[in-house]
């Protein structure tokens, strides 16, 4: 597992980690060409919010990261691959959810999905 920087952007920490189990990955859903999605991605999304609050001012941040996996099949496997890789960089997994595949309901009909929640906090300069 490669090392990440600390200065680094949140968003690039989140790709480092990515680039290690996934080809393809993803800041929010693309839109995919007909016939051309691949058979197994990520997509993440990341929400901050500022903490440590002292002196009228915010100290630190955390940042919870979704990651939806899309796969052709339910790939468990897979699955704990992206929560070591995420674990090992330093973020705490919270969580996943399973979302049945192949419903007509579904905006991925076809893939199944599972979504991981991790967390990670950081020190700002005051």
């Amino acid at each position: 597992m490669p090392e990440i920087e600390e200065t680094v952007e949140i968003e690039d920490k989140v790709e480092a980690v990515l680039a290690t189990v996934f080809d393809h990955y993803f800041n929010g859903m693309p839109e995919f060409a007909e016939c051309e999605e691949p058979d197994t991605y990520a997509v993440y999304t990341l929400h901050e919010k500022p903490e440590n609050h002292a002196s009228g001012k915010y100290h630190a941040k955390k940042y919870w990261i979704s990651v939806m996996i899309i796969t052709l099949t339910h790939d468990r496997t897979l699955y704990r691959q992206t929560e070591t890789a995420f674990v090992s960089s330093g973020f705490t997994y919270s969580g996943g959810t399973d979302v049945p595949g192949y419903e007509s309901s579904s905006p991925y009909p076809h893939r199944y999905q599972y979504t991981q929640e991790f967390l990670i906090s950081e020190d700002m300069e005051v």
